[in-house]
C-alpha cells in the first residue's frame, strides 16, 4: 500500500542535506536554525477522480438542496471510497476568514454534511480547520464551529505547530514558508472553499489555490497574507500557486449556491450576491478553479476568466493539475434524491469489459405481458435517465433515473395499469440520447 510516512521520511533526508548547504549564505538562514528541519511539498494521493481515459472527472451539480447535491456530486465522480481506504484520518480546509456568516465564510452546515459522508466510508479522525485574516480564537466562537463540528463527529483543531517548508527548484534566497503540521501530516485534505471575488486589483478570484493562503504561515514568522500582498502582483499571482502547491489537497468541494460578485472577500456597499445554486466537486485543483472563473465570469459583468491566468500558469508549472479545461470530463447535473450510494461499488456485478460509450439495448422479452428487462451499458460514472412514452410522445412514467458506474446494468420494467400497445422508452444521459420501442401484449 501506499505510504505516505515513509515517503515524506526519505524526502526530508533527502531536503535536510541540501538545506544544510543552503544555510551557509542564506540571508535568512537564522530562520531555518530556530525552526528546525525543512521539508519539501506535502505528497498528496494520486487524484482517484478520474474516467477511463485517465481525466480528472468535474461534476457540477445545481440545485438547493445541499445533501442531496453532496451525494448526487460524489456519485458523479465515482465514490468516496475511491478516496479513503476505511480508517484514513483527514482535515476539512474551509474558508474561515472574519467573523461573518455564509458566503462569507464556508457554510458549516455544508462541513457538517461533508464529515457524515466520510463517515460514511472512514473510521478515521476528521479534523476541521483554518486560519484565516482574524484569528482562529475569534472566528470559532462567533462562528460556533467548536460545537457544530464536535456535534457532528469531526474535530475542530486551531493551528499552532508548523513545518518549514519549500521546493527545491526555490531560489535559495527565497524563504520557506510555513505549512501548518496538522495540514502537512493529514493523509487526506479536502478543501472547502466558497467561490467569491477578492477585490479588483489583487487576487482577482478566490476559490481552491487561494484557499491555502490560511493553511500556510510566514514566512519571516509574518503571516502570508502580510508577505504576499506586500510584494507585486507577479509575485502574488504566483505565490497564490505556490503555496497551494505546497498543500496538495486530494479534493475540493467548492459551495457556490450564493458566490460573492464584484467585490469580496468580505461584503462592501459594492458586493452583490449572486445565487449560481452550484456545488462543484474535482480531484483536480487547477480544473476546478478554471470551471469556477467560468462560473463567475457568467454571474459578475467585471470579472474575466483571463483574470486568474497567471495563478493558473504558474499552477501549472508546478503541476498541479491540468492545462485546460478540455482535458477534463465535465459532468453537469441538476441534485438527485437521496438514495444514491457514494461509494463506488456498482449498482450491479457486471462490469466484464468495460463498454466503449453509453449504449441502450433493446428490452427483452419484447413483446412482453407484464415485466420486461432493460440493459444499458455505460464506460463512465453518470447519470441515467430512462423514460417511457406512449405512441403520441405523451411521457407515462420514468423507469430509472439515478447515477449509475461503469459497466452493465440491468433494470426491471413492470407495465401492470398499462394498456397494451406500442411505446418507446428513451435513454438520457449528457452528451447522448437514445430511443427504442417495446411492445407490450396481455
Amino acid at each position: 500500500m501506499w505510504n505516505k510516512s515513509n515517503s515524506r521520511r526519505d524526502f526530508l533526508k533527502i531536503l535536510s542535506g541540501g538545506a544544510a548547504s543552503l544555510i551557509a549564505f542564506h540571508p535568512y538562514s537564522y530562520i531555518f536554525a530556530a525552526s528546525g528541519k525543512t521539508v519539501g511539498p506535502r505528497e498528496r494521493i494520486p487524484n482517484p477522480f478520474v474516467n477511463n481515459e485517465g481525466k480528472p472527472i468535474l461534476a457540477a451539480v445545481k440545485g438547493t438542496d445541499l445533501r442531496a447535491m453532496l451525494h448526487t456530486g460524489l456519485s458523479a465522480l465515482g465514490g468516496l471510497d475511491l478516496l479513503f481506504d476505511g480508517n484514513q484520518d483527514c482535515l476539512i480546509n474551509p474558508n474561515f476568514v472574519v467573523d461573518q456568516y455564509y458566503p462569507t465564510t464556508t457554510s458549516l452546515e455544508a462541513i457538517v454534511e461533508v464529515i457524515q459522508v466520510i463517515k460514511q466510508v472512514s473510521s478515521g479522525s476528521i479534523k476541521v480547520g483554518d486560519q484565516g485574516y482574524l484569528p482562529a480564537d475569534i472566528v470559532y466562537p462567533y462562528l460556533d464551529v467548536e460545537g457544530i463540528v464536535s456535534q457532528a463527529g469531526g474535530v475542530p483543531v486551531m493551528f499552532e505547530q508548523t513545518y518549514n517548508v519549500r521546493r527545491l527548484s526555490w531560489h535559495p534566497q527565497k524563504p520557506d514558508f510555513e505549512v501548518w503540521s496538522d495540514i502537512y501530516d493529514s493523509s487526506i485534505v479536502i478543501n472547502m472553499p466558497t467561490l467569491k471575488r477578492h477585490g479588483r486589483e489583487h487576487a482577482k478570484l478566490t476559490c481552491c489555490l487561494k484557499n491555502h493562503v490560511g493553511t500556510v504561515n510566514g514566512p519571516y514568522r509574518v503571516g502570508t497574507r502580510s508577505y504576499i500582498h506586500e510584494n507585486n502582483d507577479e509575485h502574488l499571482f504566483q505565490d497564490i500557486a505556490e503555496l497551494a502547491g505546497l498543500v496538495n489537497p486530494e479534493l475540493c468541494i467548492v459551495d457556490a449556491r450564493t458566490i460573492m460578485t464584484i467585490y469580496g472577500p468580505t461584503p462592501n456597499e459594492d458586493t452583490i450576491l449572486a445565487d449560481a445554486n452550484l456545488l462543484i466537486l474535482c480531484g483536480d485543483i487547477i480544473a476546478t478553479d478554471l470551471y469556477c472563473a467560468q462560473v463567475m465570469q457568467e454571474y459578475d459583468p467585471t470579472f474575466d476568466a483571463e483574470m486568474i491566468e497567471p495563478t493558473i500558469d504558474r499552477a501549472i508549472e508546478l503541476g498541479l493539475g491540468v492545462s485546460s479545461l478540455d482535458d477534463v470530463e465535465i459532468i453537469e447535473l441538476p441534485e438527485q434524491p437521496i438514495g444514491g450510494s457514494i461509494s463506488s461499488k456498482p449498482h450491479y456485478s457486471d462490469l466484464n469489459g468495460v463498454p466503449d460509450a453509453i449504449a441502450l439495448e433493446q428490452n427483452y422479452p419484447n413483446p412482453f405481458n407484464a415485466t420486461t428487462s432493460i440493459r444499458f451499458k455505460t464506460r463512465r460514472s453518470a447519470p441515467i435517465d430512462i423514460r417511457l412514452y406512449d405512441m403520441l410522445g405523451k411521457e407515462v412514467t420514468t423507469i430509472t433515473h439515478d447515477i449509475y458506474h461503469a459497466g452493465s446494468h440491468t433494470v426491471t420494467f413492470n407495465a401492470n395499469g398499462l394498456p397494451s400497445g406500442k411505446y418507446f422508452y428513451r435513454l438520457s444521459a449528457p452528451g447522448i440520447m437514445e430511443t427504442k420501442s417495446m411492445t407490450l401484449v396481455k
